[in-house]
């Protein structure tokens, strides 16, 4: 893998982990009233709320480099799937929420797609 295709993995990595980070942050925040939401009279809302908008700045921005690096088809796989797997491995182990067979079937075959994507010539080569 030459330099290139190094710093676009470690751009979309640096994406995929501010984007799991935000989405993990507004499920905190959503347990919330929908009032206090609004009202933002719950300072742990607020914190909670403005930690997510960084947190999706920020990936936002990462994103903007990995484009740098990496074709747009590629870029968005990457990081939409990656930052897709990461939520659910969090939602299941931090949040306790369930997974069925048929959704961890469906995680080793992005995972797999993911690797095949990475792994693939036409990146390599940029």
């Amino acid at each position: 893998m030459n330099t290139g295709a190094y710093f676009g993995c470690l751009w979309a990595l640096l994406a995929i982990v501010l984007n799991a980070l935000a989405s993990t942050l507004l499920k905190f925040a959503s347990g919330s009233s929908l009032a206090s939401l609004l009202a933002l009279d719950s300072p742990r809302t607020l914190l909670l709320l403005v930690g997510a908008i960084t947190s999706y700045g920020c990936a936002f921005v990462a994103y903007f480099m990995t484009l740098r690096y990496m074709p747009l088809g590629i870029a968005y796989i990457l990081i939409t799937a990656g930052a897709s797997l990461v939520i659910a491995l969090i939602s299941f182990l931090i949040l306790n929420e369930r997974l069925i067979w048929m959704q961890i079937l469906g995680f080793a075959l992005s995972i797999s797609g993911l690797y095949l994507i990475v792994a693939s010539p036409s990146l390599a080569s940029r």
